[in-house]
C-alpha cells in the first residue's frame, strides 16, 4: 500500500451482513484513490464495558487524518463521541443512523427510508462488495459451477426478519418452485443464510443431495462460500425478499433478479422491489422462469463518488487525473 494512501477505518458490530454494506463502500472507493481499509469491530449497546475501553485505546492509536465508515447500531453510537475526539476525521455512514445526523459528513442511506437532509445521499438498495473483480475471482476460484448444465439459478435464501417471516407455508411453495425448476432443465445454486429456518434447510439438502444439477451450501461444513461464484455463474438470480442486501447484490452482479414471497408486511420496502422492477432488475418469482437483458447495478460505485467528492471537498483526497 502507497505510504500517501489514506487509511479507511470501517467500523461495525462484526456482522457480515452490516460489515459488508461500509466493506462495499470502501472497497469501491479503493479503486479509486489509495486507500488503506482496516476493518474494527464494536460492542453492541448494552455490552460489556470492557469492549468500550478498548474502543476508546483504538481511538488513540487512529491516524491523524482518516475516513471512518460505520453501519449498525454500534456504529451510530460511536460517532458522535468520535466527532468530538477525533473532528478532522471524515465521517460516513451506511443506512439511517436514527441519531446524531451532524455527526456525520455524509450518510449513505437506501431511498426507501426517504431520509432527506443536507448530508444525505440516497441509493437503491444497500451499498455491496459485488464487483467485477471479485465475480472474475469467484469464476477462477470455483470452476466446477461451470460444469452445471445451463440456464443456472443463484438462489439465495434469507429467513425471519423484521417484516418478513419464512412459514411452513412459504417454504413449502418455495420447495415445489424449486423441483419444478429442476424438472424443467434448469440447474439450482443454493445458498442459505443464518436466518433460514433449519428444516427447510433441513428439507431441501435432504431433497437435492446427490442431484448433480444443484450445488447446496449453508455452512463452512459444506466448504470454502461459493456465494460470490453462484453470483459469477448464474443466467438468473432467485432471492427471498426479506433480504435488501442479497436483492442488490444479485442486481449489482448484473442478474436479472426473482424475488420471492414471503409471509408478513412490506411497508417501506415495497418501493425498493418497485425501484428494482422501475429498472427492470427485478421480478416477482411467479410462473415459468425466464432470464431477461439487464443493466448491472451501480448504486455502490455512485455512493463511493460522492464519497470522493466530500474527501476532496475536505483536502483528504484527490480525485484521480
Amino acid at each position: 500500500m502507497s505510504a500517501t494512501a489514506l487509511t479507511c477505518i470501517v467500523a461495525s458490530d462484526g456482522r457480515r451482513g452490516i460489515e459488508n454494506q461500509a466493506l462495499g463502500l470502501a472497497e469501491a472507493l479503493g479503486r479509486r484513490i489509495p486507500l488503506e481499509i482496516v476493518t474494527e469491530h464494536l460492542a453492541r449497546p448494552g455490552m460489556l464495558s470492557r469492549f468500550n475501553a478498548q474502543s476508546a485505546r483504538a481511538d488513540a492509536a487512529k491516524p491523524e487524518r482518516f475516513l471512518w465508515i460505520g453501519c449498525g447500531r454500534a456504529a451510530a453510537a460511536a460517532a458522535a463521541p468520535l466527532r468530538r475526539m477525533r473532528p478532522e476525521a471524515a465521517l460516513v455512514y451506511v443506512q439511517d443512523p436514527k441519531r446524531s445526523y451532524g455527526a456525520f459528513d455524509l450518510i449513505v442511506a437506501p431511498s426507501h427510508d426517504g431520509l432527506e437532509r443536507d448530508n444525505v445521499v440516497s441509493i437503491l438498495g444497500s451499498p455491496n462488495r459485488v464487483s467485477e473483480d471479485k465475480l472474475a475471482k469467484a469464476r477462477s476460484a470455483f470452476p466446477h459451477l461451470s460444469a452445471l448444465r445451463r440456464p443456472r439459478a443463484a438462489v439465495l435464501i434469507g429467513g425471519k426478519s423484521k417484516r418478513h417471516d419464512m412459514t411452513p407455508v412459504v417454504s413449502a411453495g418455495l420447495f415445489e418452485q424449486f423441483k419444478a425448476m429442476l424438472a424443467s432443465g434448469w440447474s439450482l445454486m443454493i445458498t442459505t443464510s443464518r436466518r433460514t429456518p433449519e428444516d427447510f434447510t433441513a428439507t431441501m439438502r435432504a431433497a437435492f443431495s446427490g442431484d448433480p444439477n444443484v450445488v447446496f451450501w449453508s455452512s463452512e461444513a459444506d466448504g470454502p462460500n461459493p456465494y460470490f461464484g453462484f453470483l459469477a455463474y448464474a443466467d438468473i438470480a432467485i432471492v427471498t425478499k426479506d433480504s435488501t442486501n442479497m436483492l442488490t447484490e444479485a442486481a449489482s452482479a448484473g442478474l436479472p433478479v426473482l424475488y420471492a414471497e414471503a409471509a408478513g408486511e412490506d411497508g417501506k420496502f415495497a418501493q425498493l422491489y418497485a425501484a428494482l422492477e422501475a429498472r427492470r432488475c427485478a421480478q416477482p418469482f411467479i410462473g415459468p422462469v425466464e432470464p431477461w437483458p439487464v443493466e448491472p447495478l451501480r448504486e455502490t460505485e455512485r455512493a463511493a463518488e460522492a464519497v470522493l467528492d466530500m474527501l476532496a471537498d475536505k483536502g483528504l483526497a484527490s480525485r484521480p487525473a
